[in-house]
């Protein structure tokens, strides 16, 4: 069956497409919600009459969805079932469970609007999908659980990182830690290289300032020992008649 569309259908067309579904589809779902007519000439021209305002309509009411949309936030809606030891649920929940859910939060939602490809049977956190106008979607978390205290810790543990992330966080800081004590040892080692390399540098200093107080202290030892040696000497003179004495001795 060809039909024209009123609003965009995802996975159809955008307003005024002429598309082809099945008519089970067209007549029970998209002509009885408003949101497509038959694709006949008389409605042709009734939409090209009033496609205007039909353009003018559909972006206030995106505008309108995308307000809610954004009031909604990071909406979770808790949902208490009773379930067994291994978390399978006594029963299920489905679209209507959620709507009811979001609709007493203070945003009216009707089933179709909820994106649920088949009923949740087991306890956890799951995002859904809700439809709030053709072109805005917004995700909505369904928490189930047996009790709103374990609602609130199953909320904790979904937030919290999991122990993959935790570890190599873990990981990461040991690393940097080890790597900040290999760059500390690599300083203190070039500190002590360098006070090492002073040192010797000093000693070399010490050494080279040394040599000539030794040569000087050689050197006056050895004026010393030749003084001593003259003192040790006796004077020796020349008598009259050409013969050598000493201290008045004859020689």
């Amino acid at each position: 069956m060809d039909i024209l569309l009123l609003e965009r259908i995802n996975k159809l067309g955008q307003i005024g497409d002429v598309v082809k579904v099945k008519p089970g589809f067209a007549r029970n779902y998209l002509i009885p919600q408003g949101k497509a007519l038959r694709a006949t000439p008389e409605n042709r021209a009734i939409f090209d009459q009033k496609r205007a305002q039909i353009e003018a309509d559909n972006i206030e009411k995106r505008n309108e969805a995308t307000a809610v949309a954004e009031k909604m936030g990071e909406l979770v809606v808790i949902l208490e079932r009773r379930a067994g030891e291994t978390g399978q649920l006594y029963g299920s929940v489905n679209a209507i469970d959620i709507a009811s859910g979001i609709t007493e939060q203070g945003f009216t939602v009707d089933r179709k609007q909820v994106h649920l490809h088949q009923p949740i049977k087991a306890l956890g956190i799951f995002k859904i999908d809700v439809l709030l106008h053709a072109e805005v979607t917004h995700k909505v978390a369904i928490n189930v659980a047996r009790s709103v205290d374990e609602a609130k810790k199953q909320w904790e543990d979904h937030l919290a990182p999991p122990p993959s992330s935790r570890t190599d966080q873990g990981e990461k800081k040991t690393r940097k830690d080890n790597t900040t004590s290999d760059t500390a040892s690599d300083i203190a080692g070039d500190a002590l290289g360098d006070t090492s390399e002073k040192t010797d540098e000093k000693a070399d200093e010490k050494a080279a300032s040394d040599i000539p107080k030794k040569k000087d202290s050689k050197n006056k030892k050895a004026e010393n020992r030749t003084s001593n040696a003259d003192a040790a000497t006796p004077a020796q003179s020349t008598s009259a008649d050409g013969s050598a004495t000493r201290d008045g001795e004859p020689a």
